[in-house]
């Protein structure tokens, strides 16, 4: 499907973002001064224009809104893990993480390039100029206040050792997240689950095996998945979702919405995964076409880390801008030794976490929010 390469551009505004979209829309007129554009060498096309009777909508904006947060520039193209013909886990983690640092090397990590700041600044016109965003079939949930958010995703067995330092931390602070844990790949620490569940942390599935082919198999596979870790679901009352190294199709979405009430598997900026940069650019809870809730992740904690670089301060700007725009500051991490199980990371982890509560953001589970959203949709 052809594609057609546009610059999204607010007027009196420094922030821009590249977008491609397939290549149907013509002229479009609206008779007013344009606020927002879709711009290239041969087009500009007014998506909110304003004159003096009031804002006006053009009867694309809601599809521009959604093919950026659904990522339709991108969903599907990592299907090259489907044929895989290993568990890319069985390569050594030290060899993983020396082919990874390779690629990470050939490009700039940050924590975002411009994207999600331009998004945002597109959906406060938005909302500055009433557009209604349900009429339109565009659900994002804006909050009154910024929320801080913790999960941490256990990829190995090994992981287990160091989850209750990193949860002390966590409660040091008064604050509570979710853990989330591959079913079928290692023994399940059930001693270390209950501890957490009975300080008011909760539990989260990080899918059966760790393949990265989940998103791409068909729905009676996926469903399997899923049966066969349901007495894990169950027994430890799972309510949400996050997929490994975050990718996803929209197909998964489909198989989740029964089971699960939030999924967590998109990134607001993604400079990490097989198809980085993308991202949904909405540090928002929002829904996916499927219907089914999603809390995007905003810090990836470890990022910084895949390049060396030093943590402290690293997150500091991304941190700031969440919290003035009443955002999600929706923190990752994975406590296997390799990433974040380990003394020095804990330490940085714990930095950041005491900054944020000196700038007094509410902590809250993810299944608290989902539980919130969804009982008043």
């Amino acid at each position: 499907m052809k594609m057609s390469e546009y610059n999204l551009i607010l007027e009196n505004s420094d922030t821009t973002m590249h977008i491609a979209m397939v290549e149907k829309y013509p002229d479009i007129q609206l008779s007013g001064r344009p606020l927002v554009s879709l711009q290239n060498d041969v087009a500009s096309i007014p998506l909110v224009a304003e004159n003096e009777r009031g804002a006006l909508f053009s009867g694309i904006l809601a599809d521009v809104v959604r093919h950026v947060m659904h990522e339709k520039a991108y969903a599907g193209k990592a299907a090259f893990w489907k044929y895989l013909p290993f568990n890319y886990r069985k390569v050594p983690v030290g060899l993983r993480n020396l082919i990874l640092a390779h690629f990470m090397s050939k490009k700039a990590v940050k924590p975002d390039d411009g994207r999600v700041k331009a998004f945002v600044d597109f959906l406060d016109v938005l909302r500055n100029k009433k557009f209604d965003f349900a009429a339109n079939d565009v659900y994002i949930f804006f909050q009154e206040q910024p929320l801080l958010i913790l999960s941490h995703d256990i990829d190995t067995g090994e992981g287990f050792d160091w989850v209750l330092p990193i949860a002390e931390v966590e409660e040091s602070l008064g604050f509570r997240s979710t853990w989330n844990i591959v079913t079928g790949e290692y023994g399940i620490r059930g001693d270390i689950l209950e501890k957490l569940v009975s300080k008011g942390h909760s539990i989260g599935w990080h899918e059966l095996i760790h393949d990265n082919k989940f998103p791409f198999l068909d729905r009676g596979e996926m469903d399997a998945r899923i049966s066969e870790s349901m007495w894990f679901i169950e027994k430890y009352k799972v309510k949400g979702f996050r997929s490994p190294s975050y990718l996803f199709t929209s197909n998964m979405f489909e198989s989740l919405k029964n089971v699960f009430s939030y999924d967590s598997s998109r990134l607001d900026y993604d400079d990490i995964s097989g198809n980085s940069p993308r991202g949904c650019c909405c540090p928002y809870p929002f829904l996916l076409e499927s219907g089914l809730l999603e809390i995007p992740v905003t810090i990836p904690f470890e990022m910084p880390f895949l390049k060396k670089q030093y943590h402290t301060g690293y997150w500091n700007d991304k941190i700031d801008f969440l919290i003035k725009n009443n955002a999600l500051l929706h923190v990752n991490t994975h406590p296997d030794p390799h990433y974040s199980g380990n003394d020095n990371m804990i330490a940085e982890y714990a930095v950041m976490l005491k900054s944020i509560k000196e700038k007094q953001v509410k902590n809250r589970l993810a299944e608290e929010i989902s539980g919130d959203i969804n009982g008043q949709r």
